[in-house]
């Protein structure tokens, strides 16, 4: 006879409803009450899920990065999307006609899920763009999503300043009011996707404006969508300053290729003076040019008394002055392309500022307190 014990007490039978590591005890006795007893640890999981997995229509000529993203997640593993595997090469997406696209996950403990979908390879563009979104995912599907860090972005392991300029620019959006001009009014960066909302971070000065008329948020590819924004500023003496959008706003197409700023906490020990930077716009003027990059350096993370009549010391740095109207508020990456700052404010030549800033500077925003900003969403 076979009994279990499951935390000290006798169980009638192995059942388990949660994702869990439980320990077990098996006490096995014969008929001559000789006795046994074995602790065994469980693993109890589920197979891992597919998300994102559906007929997509795309134009013949058109590359495989212009798919849409599947993605998979465990409840042990987290997400795992790197470990799908697809017969995406047998797709010929320079002939028309219907494709079968197979796609298999397996988790670490060897658990597998199966998915499959249509590529419809066609030649109207117009039956493209009416099946653009033809994917919807809830709130819960999407919060799993972001909760296992499929927006999250990673460090690139080597510094590359082309990278950063090809694959940065779906964290930036373009915050803009249609004037005469068309100047752009400013612009602002992806920090976290949280469903229901995607959480921005941009600047005071633009925000607070901005807070007075209806937005067209621009997104890297250029779409538009009007937006209402209200804001919450870090202090009176750092204008760094949050916002939110709603989720159900973005078209699934562009959502699903979104990323979030790729942040680490030792970036100051990093960046020192003499450190090149690249302040990056994406779609900036409105989307009057597809990208804005301006190559600075790092001057000093010491202001001069001076600029300490402007902005907070402990908050700022200042960098060759290189920005220009509509940049501010945008993301300053490294060639890591990790989250170096904030663009925030230029200060122009004075003729009684110290040397090495006498030929003006950008201030631009630390960035290591933004988890505190984020902590407040609340407020919103």
């Amino acid at each position: 006879m076979i009994r279990y014990y499951y935390a000290g007490k006798e169980i009638d039978k192995l059942y388990f409803s949660n994702i869990s590591r439980p320990e077990i005890t098996v006490t096995a006795t014969d008929p001559s009450m000789n006795k046994s007893i074995e602790t065994v640890r469980l693993v109890v999981d589920s197979p891992p899920r597919f998300y994102g997995v559906h007929d997509q229509y795309v134009f013949k000529g058109s590359s495989v990065s212009d798919l849409d993203p599947v993605f998979a997640c465990d409840e042990v593993d987290g997400g795992i999307s790197s470990r799908i595997t697809s017969n995406l090469s047998s797709l010929n997406l320079n002939n028309i006609g219907d494709y079968k696209i197979k796609y298999t996950v397996t988790d670490s403990y060897g658990l597998e899920a199966r998915a499959e979908s249509t590529v419809h390879v066609v030649t109207s563009r117009k039956r493209v763009e009416e099946h653009k979104d033809d994917c919807i995912l809830s709130n819960g599907d999407l919060s799993y999503a972001a909760e296992e860090g499929f927006f999250s972005s990673s460090p690139f392991a080597k510094p590359d300043r082309n990278r950063v300029i090809e694959d940065c620019g779906v964290s930036l959006v373009n915050l803009f009011v249609d004037k005469e001009d068309s100047t752009s009014s400013g612009s602002a960066f992806i920090y976290k996707v949280d469903p229901p909302y995607i959480y921005m971070v941009s600047v005071y000065h633009v925000t607070s404006e901005l807070e007075r008329q209806p937005v067209t948020i621009i997104f890297y590819d250029g779409t538009r969508k009007r937006v209402a924004i209200r804001s919450i500023r870090m202090s009176a003496g750092n204008e760094a300053a949050l916002f939110r959008i709603p989720i159900k706003i973005v078209p699934y197409h562009v959502l699903v290729r979104l990323r979030e700023v790729a942040w680490e906490s030792d970036i100051y020990d990093r960046v020192k003076d003499g450190t090149p930077l690249i302040e990056y716009c994406k779609n900036w003027r409105g989307g009057d040019l597809s990208k804005l990059v301006k190559d600075v350096e790092v001057i000093s993370f010491t202001l001069s008394p001076i600029q300490r009549q402007y902005v907070d010391d402990d908050s700022y740095y200042a960098t060759t002055r290189k920005s220009v109207s509509g940049m501010s508020g945008t993301a300053v990456f490294d060639y890591r392309g990790v989250l170096a700052g904030i663009c925030s404010k230029t200060m122009y030549p004075l003729e009684s500022e110290e040397a090495e800033f006498r030929d003006g500077c950008d201030f631009v925003l630390m960035v290591d307190k933004l988890d505190e900003l984020l902590a407040r969403k609340d407020e919103l």
